[in-house]
């Protein structure tokens, strides 16, 4: 995992004027060693936060807590969970139950739930530190659902290599029910939860 950081850190250098990273975490450290992990590897580098995070199983979704522990000192850095398959609507619950836990983390919801996208919109819209990944839908109806329901909670994505970035973008173009909700979408809500 250092080595992935150390070439994250290399891409961003070649270009810091146009890339932000968001750097890994390992699961299963007891909570010191995570906070230190945190401390050393993700704020010494100033990444932007944290993930994607890809937990296989609802065990792995638990074990995200140490983490979120940490996070309550940087209330800046966000979280970035895959919440598609193969998570299942319980290892969104449980995720839920963690960004309850801890108000002041603001958690991604990468892909948006996946399949069950409406419990997410849904979360999203009751809780102010959850934010929806677009890319990967799972249908066109959901990312029209999300930018009329939170358009503030939107954050464009297209899951490069597996997703074509132009097409994720046309997407959000075509289903986005106005300018000013497609520009949010599209950058301005990820400059304000980052702030850059």
């Amino acid at each position: 995992m250092k080595d992935t950081i150390l070439e994250l850190n290399q891409a961003i250098q070649a270009a810091p004027d146009r890339f932000y990273g968001f750097g890994p975490v390992p699961l299963g450290l007891s909570e010191q060693a995570t906070a230190e992990w945190v401390s050393e590897y993700i704020v010494g580098n100033s990444f932007k936060g944290i993930g994607e995070l890809t937990p296989g199983s609802e065990t792995q979704i638990e074990q995200l807590e140490p983490v979120f522990k940490a996070l309550e000192d940087y209330h800046s850095l966000p979280i970035w969970v895959h919440t598609f398959n193969p998570v299942t609507l319980n290892g969104i619950k449980i995720l839920m139950g963690l960004c309850q836990k801890y108000p002041a983390v603001p958690v991604i919801f990468g892909h948006m739930g996946g399949s069950n996208w409406m419990d997410a919109i849904s979360f999203a819209k009751e809780h102010g530190q959850a934010y929806l990944d677009l890319s990967a839908a799972f249908t066109p109806l959901s990312v029209k659902t999300a930018l009329t329901e939170v358009p503030e909670k939107c954050l464009f994505g297209s899951d490069a290599p597996f997703g074509e970035p132009q097409l994720c973008r046309q997407l959000i173009e075509f289903v986005s029910p106005s300018f000013t909700v497609t520009e949010l979408a599209l950058g301005g809500n990820i400059e304000r939860l980052l702030r850059i």
